[in-house]
């Protein structure tokens, strides 16, 4: 008799087999570079903020994706859908939502950074918060290090919705970003990759498990996939 263990570790496909509305690994994906290309063309001063480049940035972080985020973000979103509505939690966490058509969670995930992303349409920033902003600013934070989403499906009005919720960890810090030359100020233990201007943690792993601990449901940080496949001789 053979025996063949698989073991696959997977922060996000993990936790979808659990709690469905989780954002499958390839969601997670996506919505993580979505977010980095936004910081990535801020940071390197090639972002048009209504009709006016934004200046670059001394220390914009690459993000990394919070497992733990993303959970304690599904759950606020499976919430939500009882009244469809958009509201924000109390508490210290930097909250984005945004509510959509139903297509698939991957392009609602995308489509809820690009709507968050084009606030600064409405004018042109000047690198303070602003309620008129907030989503986009919240996204431009300089010293941010991770994110983790969750999204969930309600029905308004007879129509079929899509809610997205992002937490983004530090839950507070800095109102924007230090302009200045691209990647020349990275904080103590950050290097500067320079092909994407951004700053990145040199010991940091792929996955992000800090943040406030959701404690009596699993933790995607900690769930392993284990797969057994016994072939008989």
């Amino acid at each position: 008799m053979k025996l063949l263990l698989f073991l696959t570790i997977s922060a996000c496909l993990l936790y979808s087999t659990v709690n469905p509305s989780t954002f499958d690994e390839n969601a997670c994906q996506k919505i993580l570079k979505a977010h980095n290309d936004f910081r990535s063309k801020i940071a390197k001063g090639e972002f048009v903020s209504k009709s006016e480049k934004l200046p670059p940035a001394k220390n914009m972080n690459r993000l990394r994706w919070n497992s733990k985020y993303g959970d304690v973000a599904s759950k606020r979103a499976e919430r939500l859908s009882e009244d469809c509505e958009l509201v924000h939690n109390s508490g210290h966490y930097t909250e984005n939502i945004w509510q959509g058509g139903v297509t698939n969670p991957a392009e609602e995930g995308i489509a809820a950074i690009a709507a968050f992303a084009s606030e600064f349409q409405k004018g042109v920033w000047n690198l303070k918060w602003s309620q008129e902003m907030g989503h986009a600013a919240n996204m431009a934070r300089g010293d941010l290090e991770s994110v983790g989403c969750g999204y969930t499906r309600c029905t308004k009005d007879g129509f079929e919705l899509s809610i997205v919720l992002c937490l983004y960890y530090p839950p507070a810090g800095e109102q924007a970003y230090k302009k200045g030359p691209t990647c020349s100020e990275c904080s103590d233990g950050f290097s500067c990759e320079k092909k994407i201007g951004m700053c990145f943690d040199r010991n940091a792993t792929k996955i992000d498990t800090r943040g406030e601990d959701t404690s009596g449901s699993p933790s995607i940080s900690i769930l392993f996939l284990v797969m057994w496949t016994i072939y008989m001789i």
